[in-house]
């Protein structure tokens, strides 16, 4: 559908497209094909001089150079995307931004730095009145790793069900997947099996 919608919009409205083109690509494990259309997209939104959807763009590249384990890109971009984001006022796509580079501090294996921006991000989202189920379950995942168990179980099961009762099945079958992980470590055979065959069966609906 993004593909006929390309073929179709004007001029203006192509970039557009293509950086939700790149995301969905990303979101499908895609990379390459990702990395080709968010390098695409990138000199015509620069060209066209819209910070905005600069910034988006150098957002989602940034996720997606995290996904690649390359950590010092991933960081040059998310705070390239933070900086233009600030500019333009926008606070949620700010904060969103902060959550991603607490992510990437995850990945790195800095558990202080990584809570402390998932901490900035929830004030930030807070203040915009919103929640922020992936938020909970990044934590739950950093929580994980540093073997904090029921910390961390307890950070998934709020943003399960927060997803659940959003009708986000995209992250939901991931943090499903986190759950049985947790509930695995913790022993808890039961809710570990009942969480991993739900989220295989979103993940097989999904083609991933």
């Amino acid at each position: 559908e993004l593909d006929r919608a390309a073929a179709r919009a004007p001029r203006a409205l192509r970039a557009q497209v293509l950086v939700q083109r790149a995301l969905v690509e990303i979101r499908m494990g895609r990379f390459e094909d990702a990395l080709t259309y968010s390098r695409r997209v990138l000199r015509l939104v620069r060209r066209a001089g819209d910070r905005l959807n600069e910034a988006r763009v150098l957002s989602n590249r940034g996720i997606l150079h995290a996904y690649r384990n390359e950590l010092g890109l991933a960081e040059a971009d998310l705070n390239k995307a933070l900086g233009l984001y600030r500019v333009l006022h926008s606070e949620i796509a700010a904060a969103q931004v902060l959550h991603n580079l607490g992510y990437v501090s995850a990945l790195k294996g800095d558990v202080p730095t990584a809570l402390r921006r998932y901490d900035q991000a929830a004030r930030q989202f807070a203040g915009q009145g919103l929640d922020a189920p992936a938020l909970s379950i990044d934590r739950a995942e950093l929580l994980l790793s540093a073997r904090l168990l029921p910390e961390a179980r307890q950070q998934i099961e709020l943003g399960v069900a927060a997803l659940e009762a959003s009708g986000n099945s995209l992250d939901l079958a991931e943090a499903r997947l986190l759950l049985s992980q947790i509930a695995l470590a913790q022993k808890d055979l039961v809710v570990s099996g009942q969480a991993a065959r739900a989220a295989r069966r979103q993940f097989v609906r999904q083609g991933r």
